[in-house]
């Protein structure tokens, strides 16, 4: 079975911690830029899910790639939002140094 193939089921069983064990297996390998190109190939297949786009914010978190974290999340919140989403969000635009923002999205958390 492919990691695309595992990640899908895996989600689609609500089994969100093996699917973040398996992104962290390619991340630990280095492979961060494979595994967000495996959550873009998933995102195209369930286009209205925001799972994809959760589990890409948080490899690109985990590479301190904040602005891409950000555009990950922002895509998630408009898909499906949830205080948990802003929250995050909040934390990634704190990092990035842009406090306004990051203070109207800890009010939507």
């Amino acid at each position: 079975m492919s990691p695309q193939s595992a990640l899908a089921r895996l989600m689609r069983e609500g089994k969100a911690e093996a699917a973040a064990r398996l992104l962290g297996r390619l991340m630990r390998g280095a492979k961060s830029g494979a595994a967000v190109s495996l959550l873009r190939r998933s995102a195209r297949r369930e286009p209205g899910s925001a799972w994809p786009l959760v589990l890409e914010a948080a490899v690109h978190r985990a590479a301190a790639d904040w602005p891409a974290a950000r555009i990950s999340l922002e895509k998630a919140i408009s898909l499906e939002p949830s205080a948990p989403l802003h929250a995050e969000l909040a934390r990634v635009l704190e990092r990035l140094g842009i406090l306004p923002d990051a203070i109207a999205q800890a009010g939507r958390a």
